[in-house]
């Protein structure tokens, strides 16, 4: 199979153009996944269906065992606090788009390895193209739990009126400590060729 042209594959299609004329294809079949881009799939699903970054969990708990350890009990509750908000919030934006960057491939993107550069291109393209942004995370909530209990939702109206939650968890990306199955699973992962 070429890296570079999709179109001689049967396993893989076209799905969407964004406004640049990026080309983005999927596979025919998400059970014709390879088993790393797999491996990474059921990792993002976790992260989304916990509607929590993997960076952000980790940033929580890290800070919330430091304010245990000096006794700040009241500030740790509030962490706290910030983990249920999460919890009732429909989905998140960044860790659907993590997600989708797995299922969707460009050309010169290897199918058969997950790459963090690639994710990012194909993130950073998404992020200015709002229609293309839209199709995208929506076609990866589809892939989550989630998305059975909620399959009415319109991810745009939801994400702009949640915009204020959002940002509140922000404060806490202040980078973790913690050794991440992500980070584990991704660390060897050959960045995308220009």
């Amino acid at each position: 199979m070429s890296e570079t042209n999709f179109t001689d594959n049967n396993a893989i299609i076209f799905a969407k153009a964004d406004k640049f004329k990026n080309r983005f294809y999927q596979f025919r079949d998400e059970r014709l996944l390879p088993p790393k881009r797999a491996m990474a799939a059921l990792v993002f699903t976790r992260f989304a269906d916990l509607r929590m970054t993997h960076q952000r969990l980790n940033t929580i708990l890290d800070k919330m065992e430091q304010l245990f350890n000096t006794g700040q009990f009241v500030k740790a509750g509030a962490l706290i606090e910030e983990l249920r908000i999460s919890e009732s919030m429909f989905a998140e934006p960044e860790t659907l788009a993590d997600l989708a960057s797995v299922y969707f491939l460009m050309p010169g993107e290897d199918p058969f390895e997950y790459s963090r550069e690639w994710a990012t291109k194909k993130k950073e393209l998404w992020n200015q193209d709002s229609d293309a942004k839209a199709f995208f995370l929506h076609r990866a909530y589809m892939q989550t739990s989630l998305y059975s209990a909620n399959s009415s939702l319109n991810l745009t109206e939801y994400f702009n009126g949640i915009s204020q939650v959002l940002k509140r968890f922000n404060r806490f990306d202040i980078g973790s400590t913690k050794n991440t199955t992500l980070d584990r699973l991704t660390s060897s992962m050959s960045p995308p060729e220009s």
